[in-house]
């Protein structure tokens, strides 16, 4: 009994690690996406300047 409930929670417990990795991967992608989408934006504001000054 104590080894089948000691499986089951290991089980849980994997079964959580995954989902937290799952989550961090998540929450990664969106910050590198905000952080590129704000390089961009400086590029083309950058380009934009330049391309007037010329």
């Amino acid at each position: 009994m104590f080894f089948k409930k000691n499986l089951h929670f290991s089980k849980l417990e994997h079964s959580f690690t995954s989902f937290t990795s799952f989550l961090c991967f998540i929450l990664c992608y969106n910050i590198f996406l905000v952080i590129a989408s704000i390089f961009i934006k400086f590029l083309v504001i950058f380009i934009y300047k330049f391309k007037i000054l010329e």
